[in-house]
């Protein structure tokens, strides 16, 4: 068997979750499930199918040295409200329009790289930032039935900083 198979089944597998969240965000409010009960769920899935994955083939994983956990718990604050703000943005935006202002995090991981790791913007890295934001604007107008939802478009933003964020990290 090639050895490239799981790891595009993995990728593949992760796509197809990925684009079913908008269904089930919407599924899991119309069944009067809470934003952070959906976070919840999401989260204690992944933390059960990871560990469980840990304890077969990486157990030194568990090991996080004392000065870390700040950081872990930092980073736990940074996700979860990434996804709140991320399923609050699927409820009130079309999910493309808020996965398209989700997907501009790496903007902000250029910004965050600047100022907060002191990391050089070349003028490559700029122009092309420009024109990827400048289509995530195009591709808004064109998907959007006229004017955007303030607090979605909001909320789907925050979700895009919490993940800067904890790509920085």
């Amino acid at each position: 068997m090639n050895s490239r198979v799981p790891a595009t089944l993995a990728i593949v597998t992760a796509t197809v979750l990925w684009g079913a969240m908008g269904f089930f965000t919407r599924s899991l409010n119309a069944a009067g499930f809470s934003l952070f009960e959906m976070a919840f769920i999401r989260m204690g899935i992944t933390a059960l199918g990871m560990g469980i994955i840990m304890v077969l083939f990486d157990r030194e994983s568990f090991r996080i040295p004392g000065k870390m956990i700040l950081l872990m718990v930092l980073f736990a604050v940074f996700k979860i409200i990434g996804d709140v703000a991320f399923y609050n943005g699927q409820l009130h935006l079309p999910l493309a329009i808020a996965s398209s202002l989700q997907m501009t995090f790496p903007y902000f991981v250029i910004v965050f790289g600047y100022f907060i790791l002191k990391e050089s913007i070349t003028m490559k890295k700029f122009i092309f930032t420009i024109l990827a934001f400048i289509g995530c604007i195009v591709i808004m107008g064109i998907s959007g039935s006229g004017g955007i939802e303030v607090v979605g478009a909001t909320m789907a933003l925050i979700s895009a900083l919490m993940i800067a964020l904890d790509n920085i990290g």
